[in-house]
């Protein structure tokens, strides 16, 4: 009994000083993979994917972000004229011409704030991109021009005239807000899952002109409106690949489901000799729908910690690009009599360019 009073305080103090060593490895370990702050935070040596924020020393945990945008959209469904050859055999023949986007700039501005629980961060972020663009068609010596807006009632000449001329206005809005946490997952990698919620509002407009110039002058004006206001749940990821000396490279991707009102309103007059005007159509169509959203974004980046850590400063360049299903509506009738049924297209709205983000933390 005696030998085993004696035996017990070595084998407790053994075991106590096994797991201060394997503490202190642990502790090793982690201290190799954060910087100070994460260290000072992460004192617990069992602690699993330690967190990469706050990321300056003693501030107010806040960070403001503004990007630059020069992007350019591509849609579906955009054709306003075709180009018929009169030459050919067939009874039309030709080229359909469509509206496409020119590049344009837009912006982001976001405020972040690091929450004090475990290393998570809520972010709003505001994205705005205006787009517009116009084109112009002319029949040719051997080329005519037939209208592709078939509600309409053109003189004998069947459809064809002599000069088109599109135009096309988008505008691009969504607001995000997320709740996501940071973490390392190896010395030089961090990845960041989010949750939270997205508002979009986007709208389209169009105006077509149609001249017909004979022996008399004709002229058809088509407008459409289409929008799309929506809410919805958003879910994402954000990597960051550390190269050293305070560069990296960075990846995104994000999803929502977004659920709201469509609508398309689309209104023709035809204005004949004597400027007299002859309404057409005037007609509206509005539903409810749900539209998947997708982005994806990668470039790198630059961080850099100052006054005594106190600010920290990031630039990043990268190629974004954001898909909007089925977006792209437009009403197009059976033939050249406004009695028929119509039919409604769908297609897609894409987005895509250059961002150039200023992030400062403090």
């Amino acid at each position: 009994m005696s030998q085993l009073k004696t035996i017990l305080p070595i084998i407790a103090l053994s075991m106590v000083g096994n797991l201060c060593a394997v503490s202190n490895a642990q502790m090793r370990h982690l201290e190799d993979r954060v910087d100070a702050l994460e260290k000072k935070r992460g004192t617990n040596g069992s602690m699993v994917n330690p967190p990469a924020r706050p990321v300056v020393r003693d501030g107010v945990n806040l960070w403001i972000q503004a990007e630059a945008l020069a992007m350019r959209a591509t849609e579906d469904g955009l054709q306003y004229v075709v180009r018929e050859d009169l030459n050919t055999d067939t009874e039309l023949g030709g080229r359909v011409k469509n509206v496409s986007y020119d590049w344009d700039w837009g912006w982001r501005v976001g405020i972040g704030y690091n929450l004090p629980h475990d290393g998570w961060d809520i972010l709003a972020n505001y994205t705005s991109f205006r787009s517009g663009t116009s084109k112009v068609a002319h029949a040719g010596a051997t080329t005519t021009l037939l209208d592709t807006e078939t509600a309409t009632f053109w003189p004998s000449s069947a459809l064809e005239m002599n000069r088109a001329k599109a135009y096309t206005t988008l505008n691009f809005r969504y607001l995000d807000l997320q709740m996501g946490r940071e973490f390392f997952v190896s010395k030089w990698l961090t990845l960041r899952p989010y949750l939270g919620a997205r508002g979009l509002w986007n709208q389209r407009h169009t105006r077509n002109h149609y001249n017909h110039v004979g022996v008399t002058t004709f002229q058809l004006r088509d407008k459409a409106h289409l929008w799309y206001h929506a809410w919805g749940l958003l879910t994402g990821l954000d990597t960051q690949w550390g190269v050293g000396m305070g560069w990296s490279v960075y990846g995104q991707l994000d999803l929502s489901l977004l659920f709201g009102r469509q609508g398309i309103r689309e209104v023709q007059n035809q204005f004949g000799p004597g400027a007299s005007e002859f309404p057409v159509l005037n007609v509206r169509d509005v539903w409810t729908s749900v539209r998947l959203m997708a982005d994806l974004a990668a470039g790198i980046r630059w961080d850099k910690l100052f006054c005594n850590d106190a600010y920290r400063i990031r630039l990043q360049l990268g190629w974004e690009q954001h898909f909007l299903q089925g977006f792209s509506k437009k009403l197009f009738f059976s033939d050249n009599n406004i009695t028929n049924a119509f039919t409604l297209t769908h297609g897609d709205l894409a987005i895509s360019g250059l961002a150039f983000q200023v992030r400062f933390d403090f």
